[in-house]
């Protein structure tokens, strides 16, 4: 059998997509099992006792409830990502205020941050506005925001800083957290991946944040990078194209 480097080099990126799908429908499939089978064990737990506390009943219960907001972070994320690979570029572009954009994150990670004692510090150019598609910004901003939140320490700090520079919109966010290991590369951003699976799980995480933030940035023509220092923090920086109407 021929090694892929020796066939035809159509024929070999065919397969490699094609790898690449059955390792994205399987590591689905288990993401999307994984809280259905706890939640079965939990649910026969309860049936089989024939008197069960309520204190009991009620822990159990909010058990459930929490594997089914697991299982619909995954299915949110999925269909955001299928979403972006059906969408052309341009859809949806409208006059965009980053600065509503930010309210909004904000509104919706506070309590999250508040839990963790967090303090968010957010910088958004006055008045800042492009020609784009809101969606794509505001999931770019979300994810990054959300996984600095999660990723954090008890106590740590958020910073996001948006501006406009040389024909370009900058987004970047830096955290205070745990950071990433040299080890992981560009890997970070690859559908499901996860540093520590185990950890990530417990924060909520899903895997995908990241994958969402690279496609929706090169949906408008831009770029995402990161750098760095395991137990120290992270910064993501994002930049795109400013397109006005």
């Amino acid at each position: 059998m021929r090694k892929k480097e020796d066939q035809n080099p159509e024929l070999a990126k065919l397969e490699r997509k094609l790898e690449t799908a059955e390792e994205y429908a399987g590591n689905a499939a288990h993401e999307l099992k994984s809280p259905l089978a706890s939640m079965k064990v939990l649910a026969d737990v309860l049936l089989e006792q024939e008197s069960v506390p309520e204190e009991t009943y009620r822990e159990f219960l909010r058990d459930i409830s929490s594997q089914i907001d697991r299982e619909t972070r995954v299915i949110d994320d999925l269909l955001q990502l299928a979403l972006l690979g059906r969408q052309n570029d341009g859809d949806e572009e409208q006059s965009v205020l980053l600065d509503d954009i930010v309210k909004q994150v904000e509104n919706n990670i506070s309590q999250a941050a508040i839990q963790k004692n967090i303090r968010l510090h957010l910088n958004c150019q006055e008045h800042c506005h492009m020609y784009g598609s809101r969606q794509y910004l505001y999931d770019i901003i979300l994810n990054l925001m959300e996984n600095a939140v999660k990723y954090n320490v008890p106590g740590g700090k958020v910073f996001l800083d948006i501006k406009k520079k040389n024909g370009l919109l900058g987004i970047r966010v830096r955290d205070t957290g745990i950071g990433i290991g040299k080890h992981t590369g560009n890997d970070i951003f690859k559908r499901f991946y996860r540093e520590n699976k185990e950890y990530s799980r417990e924060q909520g995480g899903t895997g995908l944040g990241l994958a969402i933030c690279k496609e929706a940035a090169e949906k408008m023509g831009g770029t995402i990078r990161y750098r760095s220092t395991k137990g120290e923090g992270s910064t993501f920086l994002v930049w795109i194209p400013v397109h006005n109407k």
